[in-house]
């Protein structure tokens, strides 16, 4: 899960930063690699909401309100201002409208939420070893567990997107991160760009 909010934060940092330099030529890739991203947070969370955190609930032997009502809030407090997003990006007569001030005031209305969730949910999973009914540490039930968010975690990935979601999910992977142990995956997608 670190792996795909770092990716999802990384990308909103790329368009954020570089939305007011973008030249009516590159209009085109970058409102694409932009929908891109809407697509990859769209679905993750929409998979979260449907797929994972009922899962874990049922790991935990908990109800899913229980486990995961400030989750839900912090999704709520975030998706008017992505909603509005999409909608302005999907909106433009011609890639030439592209104002990228405009974009950036889209981003910062649900900036602060949007960040505060990415950030709070992965502590807030984290929490979970501690609960009575979390697996104990290293039984089969603790592997159970973890194998639930591996294969969760590579199917939402694949299901946003084969084409389009997963390389924006692997450029966007820190390679620094845990000892750039992730960098020969960076490195060799990279290759495929020249």
């Amino acid at each position: 899960m670190t792996h795909i909010h770092n990716a999802i934060l990384r990308g909103y940092n790329t368009i954020y930063l570089q939305s007011p330099h973008i030249t009516p030529s590159d209009a085109p890739a970058f409102i694409g690699y932009a929908l891109t991203w809407h697509k990859f947070v769209k679905s993750h969370h929409d998979d979260e909401e449907s797929s994972l955190f009922p899962k874990i609930a049922e790991v935990l032997q908990t109800t899913d309100a229980a486990l995961w009502a400030e989750t839900h809030r912090e999704h709520e407090s975030f998706l008017a201002g992505l909603s509005e997003y999409e909608k302005y990006l999907s909106g433009l007569a011609s890639p030439a409208d592209f104002d990228g001030q405009e974009l950036r005031r889209v981003m910062e209305s649900f900036q602060a939420p949007f960040e505060h969730h990415f950030h709070s949910e992965i502590a807030h999973i984290a929490s979970f070893a501690a609960l009575p009914s979390a697996p104990a540490s290293g039984g089969p039930d603790e592997d159970n567990a973890a194998a639930v968010f591996k294969a969760w975690g590579k199917k939402t990935v694949m299901k946003a997107g084969a084409m389009d979601v997963v390389p924006f999910f692997l450029m966007n992977l820190d390679a620094t991160f845990e000892e750039g142990r992730r960098q020969s995956q960076n490195t060799a997608f990279q290759s495929l760009e020249t």
